[in-house]
């Protein structure tokens, strides 16, 4: 983390459900702005808030840790000392009734709101997610659901119009009339993009199931992928948003066997009009799974860690403002505010984070996500960029994602010149082989 970041408040945060802590602690620090303090009981908060340099804006705490009841002692102490400290509980006490806020422990989302209350954080500054209010979504997946599960709207002149009402039943002539005359995209609610991904998800992952076309596969994917990511970033790991993750995962795994010569697929690609987000995920699990099958160590299983890792890497940013920056110096001309600042420099860390909760994460991606910036740690970006502490595989990405991110970022993007400057930038061991196995995928380019 840059030592320049300080955040403005400090939350003390007891909780000891490892999911919900960090659903909050994610969501805190990004919301309001907050430094969050993890403490596991009342006697570890209180030794820290007796320290004269210390402070907090607020407390949030489960009722009971064990056979104690943590909110009590908790409200004693600030109480006695008062200390003026407001106080969150998550869950239900009588005896504190009127004294704290008490919230439901799955209502993370009041959590939030009643912290920036509490706090006095203001709304303008809250940071709001990079999308607008009416959420664009493939139109070519209304095919696969009956009704409409939300509200859903066409665009004309800039002016949203509603076309199906909730729990309309779509009428299929209509949405393929709209479809063949051009209308690639339709739009949702900001406010609905988590209900619409739920509704939408169990159709997705039996089609990506049986769908062989790679161009549908490819929409599919794109659609799934962007649910994946509004579940997880939403309601954190559960059944549900594994599910969706996973589906996808497999659905990039069939495009990255199927696809035809690189640099066409990529010229594709490039020109495709999905979000930046999915379209640099999808590129870098091709190009990951091109690289390895190159190498004379590689075999299926580290093709399929890397597309894993090409799915889950930037999950924790993906909006596509944030999903564009590759380097501290873009990170610093990006200009954003210090929680937007501190949410891509940690990026890696939190998507590691996320994974300890989920199931059958293939052994060693964890490590490819982590150091996919070329910074051990998970943190920030590297100032030499030929750091060998990485491992091989998470050379392998890195070289396949600033492949992808240089043809992303180009006005006129050209694969030669992409291959000449790559090849000039990671020029030694195991970087330079990476590269030369990228090249070797481009016939048409070898001189």
């Amino acid at each position: 983390m840059d030592d320049a970041i300080k955040l403005p408040r400090k939350i003390i945060l007891v909780e000891n459900d490892s999911v919900l802590r960090k659903i909050l602690a994610q969501n805190l620090e990004l919301y309001t702005g907050s430094e969050i303090i993890f403490k596991k009981d009342a006697d570890d908060l209180v030794d820290y808030l007796k320290r004269d340099d210390n402070h907090a804006d607020l407390i949030i705490s489960e009722n009971m840790s064990g056979d104690e009841y943590t909110i009590l002692k908790i409200f004693y102490y600030v109480n006695s000392q008062k200390l003026g400290v407001p106080i969150i509980l998550l869950g239900e006490n009588p005896k504190l009734k009127g004294q704290v806020e008490q919230i439901p422990r799955n209502d993370w989302m009041s959590v939030i709101k009643c912290a920036a209350n509490l706090m006095k954080v203001p709304a303008e500054s809250m940071v709001e997610l990079e999308v607008p209010e009416y959420y664009p979504v493939i139109s070519a997946i209304l095919r696969s659901i009956e009704s409409a599960p939300v509200k859903i709207y066409t665009k004309e002149s800039e002016i949203y119009k509603l076309w199906f009402n909730e729990n309309d039943r779509l009428d299929l002539v209509k949405v393929e009339d709209f479809i063949l005359s051009g209308g690639r995209l339709a739009y949702v609610n900001n406010l609905d993009r988590l209900s619409f991904a739920k509704a939408i998800n169990e159709n997705l992952q039996s089609q990506l199931k049986t769908e062989n076309d790679p161009q549908q596969l490819t929409y599919l994917a794109g659609e799934a992928f962007n649910s994946a990511a509004t579940l997880l970033n939403q309601v954190g790991v559960n059944d549900l948003s594994v599910k969706a993750a996973k589906s996808t995962i497999e659905a990039m795994e069939k495009i990255a066997r199927a696809s035809p010569k690189l640099d066409d697929l990529m010229a594709i690609l490039v020109r495709d009009q999905t979000s930046i987000a999915w379209r640099h995920s999808l590129m870098t699990a091709i190009v990951c799974h091109a690289i390895v099958e190159k190498m004379d160590w590689s075999n299926q299983e580290q093709a399929n860690k890397l597309v894993f890792a090409s799915f889950f890497h930037d999950i924790c940013i993906p909006q596509d403002n944030l999903a564009c920056i590759h380097s501290g110096g873009e990170l610093f001309e990006a200009d954003l505010d210090p929680t937007q600042k501190l949410k891509v420099e940690r990026h890696a860390f939190a998507a590691c984070e996320l994974l300890q909760k989920v199931q059958g994460v293939p052994f060693g991606a964890d490590n490819i996500i982590l150091q996919h910036h070329g910074m051990p740690n998970g943190i920030g970006f590297p100032e030499d960029h030929l750091d060998n502490r990485i491992t091989p595989l998470a050379i392998v990405f890195r070289v396949a994602e600033d492949y992808v991110h240089r043809l992303l970022s180009s006005e006129k993007p050209d694969s030669f010149h992409v291959l000449k400057a790559l090849t000039m930038r990671y020029n030694k061991g195991q970087y330079q082989k990476s590269v030369e196995a990228l090249r070797s995928c481009h016939p048409k380019l070898h001189s």
